[in-house]
């Protein structure tokens, strides 16, 4: 998708054509919105026709861009009863 300089206000946002779109099951359109309460969130839109012939769009509105983009930060894992051990602590009367 290509990248924009659109600020959007909140409440509004856009979409454009996807064009990475290679199944039929993929939307066909794709953008991000702005919700009133500040968060930034991916939107996919669907062309599409109801049983009785009427044409409509459907939307679904996606997790926050944030969250997408930001890859996991690994932890550490802490344990208060058991502190790391250290080298010097192991014996060297190892028999092998």
């Amino acid at each position: 998708m290509a990248e924009n300089k659109y600020e959007p206000k909140p409440g509004r946002g856009s979409a454009w054509a996807n064009d990475r779109k290679t199944e039929d099951w993929h939307a066909d359109y794709r953008g991000k919105i702005l919700l009133p309460d500040g968060t930034e969130h991916w939107v996919d839109v669907w062309d599409a026709t109801s049983s009785s012939g009427t044409q409509y769009r459907s939307i679904r509105i996606g997790n926050p861009v944030e969250a997408a983009q930001s890859q996991p930060q690994p932890r550490q894992a802490t344990n208060a009863t058991n502190p790391p051990v250290e080298i010097e602590d192991f014996a060297d009367d190892i028999p092998f």
